[in-house]
């Protein structure tokens, strides 16, 4: 809130070209300053405006309590899902991913994050005749994994074979704007300067793929409190994003090797624990037995406790057996469940050899990642 323009809070036009001719363009530059500060960089504005300046401001952007009972009226109506097409994960999401909140797809490399996150693009950007939100996409593409033509060809498969289908396919495309940034920081700025660009284009979706990637690089191990501070800023201003506009704000996330000894009891207790008592998935072997082989070297999302506070919906996608398989870990709505997936040239859906979502028991917070392969931090 603090980045929201001051042309946005209804301030006199005689006032508001003052303040932008002494570069005050948002909150944030007026309520870090102080009113002696202010007195001093305006000198044609008195000190009764200025008072008045900042306590309107401060009333924009400061939070306004709201009771349970009008909050259950106003979300009912604007609680918005956007379909994953994997319909037993939708149904179990109550519709899709929810809009107004953060949710993390963590997995490891090549389990289908990416393709889930094309598949998403493709939902939200597509007609809305051609079963599409018809809205604009802002996409992070901090791995480079973003491929124009797979969205393409999901895109194609999606519309099917209809009057105009190129045309069609065309414009899902140009509704899909894709950013690089080469730093965290820039990631930041990036994040904190799309308000008008989601409104001037009716964004209807933002996805970060991978959030992990930009400060795992720029970050040492001695940089741990820095990394964290920028992890708790890019979150803070993603979900500001989603809750103001109301949209689907999804990022992805890498994971990290845990490691475990035999004679210390740890985490891997509370896997085996989980391995035990979840219900495996029609068609796949026990994961229960690969979870237990995985106790001394597993993996687990990675960036830390305080990043995983802030994610408000947790995906996690792994490999089971032969085939792959989505739970969700985390949700303030939804049961604990898993389903399984494929990855087609159709996109992601449902792997009907291995249908029916499981409900899961244990810390599945807790628990490793099934993997065939260790990853360094």
């Amino acid at each position: 809130m603090a980045t929201r323009p001051l042309a946005r809070m209804g301030i006199e036009a005689t006032l508001l070209s003052k303040l932008k001719a002494r570069n005050l363009n948002t909150a944030q530059d007026v309520l870090t300053s102080t009113q002696l500060d202010l007195i001093e960089i305006l000198e044609d504005v008195t000190e009764t405006e200025i008072e008045a300046l900042v306590l309107a401001v401060s009333k924009h952007v400061a939070p306004t309590p709201a009771r349970a009972y009008e909050l259950q009226h106003q979300t009912t109506p604007k609680g918005r899902h956007l379909p994953t097409c994997i319909q037993e994960l939708d149904t179990a999401l109550r519709g899709g991913i929810p809009s107004g909140s953060l949710t993390e797809l963590v997995g490891p490399a090549g389990v289908g994050k990416t393709q889930f996150c094309l598949q998403l693009s493709v939902s939200a950007a597509k007609p809305r005749h051609a079963g599409g939100l018809g809205r604009h996409v802002h996409y992070f593409d901090t791995e480079k994994k973003f491929t124009s033509n797979r969205v393409a060809e999901i895109a194609e498969h999606q519309i099917g074979q209809v009057p105009g289908s190129k045309n069609l396919v065309e414009e899902t495309l140009a509704n899909i704007s894709v950013m690089r940034p080469g730093t965290a920081g820039e990631l930041l700025q990036s994040i904190k300067s799309l308000e008008s660009s989601i409104i001037e284009l009716q964004v209807g979706l933002v996805l970060l793929d991978s959030v992990a990637a930009l400060v795992r690089t720029g970050y040492g191990h001695e940089q741990l409190v820095e990394r964290q501070e920028m992890l708790g800023l890019q979150a803070a201003s993603l979900k500001y994003l989603a809750q103001i506009f109301d949209i689907p704000v999804v990022v992805t996330n890498q994971v990290m090797a845990r490691f475990q000894t035999q004679s210390t009891p740890g985490p891997e207790a509370s896997i085996q624990a989980f391995s035990r008592s979840t219900t495996p998935l029609h068609g796949h072997p026990d994961q229960g037995s690969r979870l237990a082989t995985a106790a001394d070297s597993s993996v687990m999302a990675a960036l830390g406790t305080k990043w995983a506070h802030c994610v408000n919906t947790r995906l996690v996608l792994e490999r089971v057996g032969q085939g792959r398989c989505i739970k969700i870990a985390k949700s303030p709505s939804c049961p604990n469940a898993a389903t399984a997936f494929r990855i087609t040239h159709r996109g992601v859906e449902t792997d009907h050899l291995a249908s029916g979502v499981a409900d899961l028991e244990g810390d599945v917070l807790a628990m490793g990642i099934a993997n065939d392969a260790a990853y360094d931090m």
